[in-house]
This record gives C-alpha cells, sequence and structure tokens, in this order.
C-alpha cells in the first residue's frame, strides 16, 4: 500500500537516477562552425583530386628558350674574299655587329708584327661604324642574312716570304627586343643600332 512516502531505498534509487540522466547533447557555435569548415575542405579537396584524376589528355609543354647566334656566311673568288654577310642562326631577331681583323700569319700560325692595311670595299648604306665595330642598321630575323658587309677585300703582298693575309670576321649577335636605352644591346654594347644608319 502506498503512504506517499518512498522508502530509503526508492529514494536512493531515484537519487542516482536522477544524476545518471544524460542531458540531450547541444552544439556550441564553434563546433557548428568546424564542422560545417572540415564537410567543405573536405568537398574541395574530393573535387579537385577527382577533377585532377580524370584530367584526359595530359598537355605537353611547348615553351622555348630564346636562342640568339650568328655565323659568318662569306665566298672565295680567287683568293679574294668577297660578298661577307652575317646570318642569324638564333630563333628570335637579333641586332648583329662584326669585327673586321687582318693579320699576317705563317704556315703554323705565327703572327707577324704589324696589321697590314687592306681596304675592303664596305657597304656603307647598310652598316656603320662606331669604334672597332660596323653595326647593321637594321635588325635581321631569325634564319636571314644581314645585308653584305664586305663586297670584296682584295690580297695585299706579304711584308715577308712565308706569311699571308689573313681576314677573319668576328660577328656577335644579340636580341632586338626591347630596343632603345633599356634594350639588350645598347646595355651591352652602349650602342642601340635602332638609331643608326
Amino acid at each position: 500500500m502506498y503512504s506517499g512516502k518512498y522508502s530509503a531505498r526508492e529514494q536512493r534509487t531515484m537519487s542516482h537516477t536522477k544524476h545518471n540522466r544524460r542531458r540531450p547533447l547541444r552544439w556550441s557555435k564553434q563546433l557548428t562552425i568546424l564542422a560545417c569548415l572540415t564537410l567543405l575542405l573536405t568537398g574541395f579537396v574530393g573535387s579537385s583530386l577527382a577533377w585532377l584524376v580524370s584530367a584526359p589528355d595530359p598537355v605537353t609543354n611547348t615553351f622555348e628558350y630564346a636562342k640568339v647566334a650568328c655565323s659568318v656566311v662569306e665566298e672565295f673568288d680567287n683568293n679574294v674574299k668577297t660578298n661577307v654577310q652575317i646570318k642569324n642562326d638564333g630563333n628570335i631577331s637579333a641586332y648583329i655587329r662584326a669585327k673586321i681583323v687582318a693579320t699576317w700569319q705563317d704556315a703554323d700560325g705565327n703572327v707577324y708584327p704589324g696589321a697590314p692595311a687592306i681596304k675592303p670595299i664596305i657597304n656603307s648604306e647598310d652598316w656603320t661604324l662606331q669604334g672597332e665595330y660596323y653595326y647593321c642598321n637594321a635588325k635581321v630575323a631569325a634564319g636571314h642574312s644581314t645585308p653584305v658587309l664586305i663586297n670584296r677585300c682584295d690580297n695585299v703582298p706579304a711584308p715577308e716570304d712565308g706569311y699571308a693575309l689573313h681576314v677573319e670576321i668576328l660577328a656577335d649577335a644579340i636580341q632586338a627586343e626591347p630596343s632603345g636605352e633599356n634594350g639588350a644591346a645598347y646595355k651591352a654594347w652602349g650602342v642601340d643600332p635602332a638609331t643608326l644608319g
């Protein structure tokens, strides 16, 4: 029969149950934000990996470095140097300059003291002499040659037996763009070939 009161044992059981009852889980703002960021990051990483893995074909890099080079092209007519040009062997437009070096040499390559007094016929319409160098007045496209520098350079008599005239053309090429005082030619040579001629 119920007397309206709990026995001591029942009171202990009820007290124990009341304290062990689980509270409902409550999400704090920080926990909610952290969960959302984790889901977003997982979505971004997953979609990025899926895109990278399913990329159709590999892309080939076709970048090519600029190359500047030149070579001397010349003809000989009975041991006389003629039609001397410089070819742009690079893959970009270039300014070209050339220096004419004449020496007397014997069969062993020994150089005679004193420079020969040669008088090459220079194409002064397309080339300008500045110091020791002839500068081509226009830039030269890749794979093309300059206008003729020396039309003809006749042999002159040697000062001693056993020596012969050697005329060498030393050519330089440098990228044409950019031009002006900030250009490569002006910085390297101190001359802007675009202003010559």
